[in-house]
Protein backbone atom coordinates (compact mmCIF):
# COMPACT_ATOMS: atom_id res chain seq x y z
CA UNK A 1 0.00 0.00 0.00
CA UNK A 2 2.71 2.35 0.83
CA UNK A 3 4.34 1.56 -2.81
CA UNK A 4 0.23 3.15 -3.72
CA UNK A 5 1.23 6.28 -2.35
CA UNK A 6 4.23 6.62 -3.88
CA UNK A 7 2.97 6.11 -6.77
CA UNK A 8 -0.02 9.18 -5.97
CA UNK A 9 2.94 10.88 -5.81
CA UNK A 10 4.06 9.99 -9.35
CA UNK A 11 0.73 11.46 -10.97
CA UNK A 12 0.11 14.92 -12.80
CA UNK A 13 -2.05 15.89 -10.46
CA UNK A 14 -0.87 13.71 -7.21
CA UNK A 15 -4.67 12.42 -6.56
CA UNK A 16 -5.89 9.30 -5.88
CA UNK A 17 -9.12 9.00 -4.49
CA UNK A 18 -8.54 5.62 -1.59
CA UNK A 19 -11.95 4.30 -0.19
CA UNK A 20 -11.21 3.81 3.55
CA UNK A 21 -13.20 2.29 6.81
CA UNK A 22 -11.51 4.96 9.10
CA UNK A 23 -13.76 3.23 12.35
CA UNK A 24 -12.82 -0.17 12.61
CA UNK A 25 -13.29 -1.71 16.21
CA UNK A 26 -10.74 -4.70 17.25
CA UNK A 27 -11.70 -7.71 18.66
CA UNK A 28 -11.62 -6.38 22.47
CA UNK A 29 -14.02 -3.94 21.76
CA UNK A 30 -16.77 -5.74 20.28
CA UNK A 31 -16.67 -8.86 23.13
CA UNK A 32 -17.01 -5.67 25.45
CA UNK A 33 -19.91 -3.83 23.70
CA UNK A 34 -21.65 -6.62 21.58
CA UNK A 35 -22.07 -10.07 23.99
CA UNK A 36 -23.88 -11.53 21.08
CA UNK A 37 -20.98 -11.61 18.82
CA UNK A 38 -20.83 -14.64 16.76
CA UNK A 39 -17.03 -14.56 17.17
CA UNK A 40 -15.29 -16.31 20.17
CA UNK A 41 -11.93 -15.85 19.46
CA UNK A 42 -9.86 -12.76 17.78
CA UNK A 43 -8.23 -14.96 15.25
CA UNK A 44 -11.42 -15.87 13.86
CA UNK A 45 -12.61 -12.03 14.04
CA UNK A 46 -9.65 -10.71 11.96
CA UNK A 47 -9.91 -13.11 9.83
CA UNK A 48 -13.83 -12.42 8.86
CA UNK A 49 -13.18 -8.76 8.97
CA UNK A 50 -10.42 -8.33 6.94
CA UNK A 51 -12.02 -10.65 4.39
CA UNK A 52 -15.01 -8.33 4.18
CA UNK A 53 -13.11 -5.37 4.13
CA UNK A 54 -10.66 -6.78 1.27
CA UNK A 55 -14.14 -7.87 -0.79
CA UNK A 56 -15.36 -4.41 -0.30
CA UNK A 57 -12.46 -3.08 -1.73
CA UNK A 58 -11.56 -0.74 1.15
CA UNK A 59 -7.58 0.22 0.80
CA UNK A 60 -7.14 2.31 4.24
CA UNK A 61 -8.62 1.39 7.33
CA UNK A 62 -8.62 3.06 11.27
CA UNK A 63 -8.39 0.75 13.78
CA UNK A 64 -9.72 2.46 16.97
CA UNK A 65 -11.08 1.70 20.06
CA UNK A 66 -12.66 4.03 23.11
CA UNK A 67 -9.65 5.15 25.15
CA UNK A 68 -7.44 2.16 24.44
CA UNK A 69 -4.67 1.35 21.72
CA UNK A 70 -3.42 -2.09 23.45
CA UNK A 71 -5.88 -4.30 22.05
CA UNK A 72 -5.05 -3.58 17.91
CA UNK A 73 -2.01 -5.09 17.16
CA UNK A 74 -2.89 -8.68 15.94
CA UNK A 75 -6.03 -6.79 13.83
CA UNK A 76 -3.33 -4.44 12.04
CA UNK A 77 -0.97 -6.95 12.00
CA UNK A 78 -3.92 -8.82 9.72
CA UNK A 79 -5.01 -6.09 7.25
CA UNK A 80 -1.77 -5.23 6.54
CA UNK A 81 -0.71 -8.82 5.60
CA UNK A 82 -3.99 -8.74 3.59
CA UNK A 83 -2.34 -5.45 1.74
CA UNK A 84 -4.56 -2.65 3.57
CA UNK A 85 -2.68 0.70 4.72
CA UNK A 86 -3.90 0.21 8.83
CA UNK A 87 -4.26 4.30 10.56
CA UNK A 88 -4.12 2.93 14.07
CA UNK A 89 -5.23 5.46 16.44
CA UNK A 90 -7.95 5.88 19.31
CA UNK A 91 -11.37 7.23 20.62
CA UNK A 92 -12.28 9.54 22.72
CA UNK A 93 -15.37 11.07 24.31
CA UNK A 94 -15.70 14.86 25.03
CA UNK A 95 -17.90 16.05 28.75
CA UNK A 96 -20.83 17.07 25.53
CA UNK A 97 -20.41 13.43 23.96
CA UNK A 98 -18.69 14.21 20.97
CA UNK A 99 -16.63 11.70 19.99
CA UNK A 100 -13.19 11.94 18.79
CA UNK A 101 -11.11 10.13 16.58
CA UNK A 102 -7.22 10.59 16.42
CA UNK A 103 -4.60 8.03 14.64
CA UNK A 104 -1.09 7.86 14.86
CA UNK A 105 1.74 8.10 12.73
CA UNK A 106 1.95 4.94 10.01
CA UNK A 107 4.56 2.87 11.75
CA UNK A 108 4.52 3.88 15.06
CA UNK A 109 3.13 0.79 17.92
Amino acid sequence: MIAALDDVNRLPNGARFFKCALQVNPFGYVKRHNNDSTYTDEAAYNEALVDALVADDIEVIGITDHYRVSGIRSLREAATKAGLLVLPGFEAVTKDGVHCMTSAPMGQN
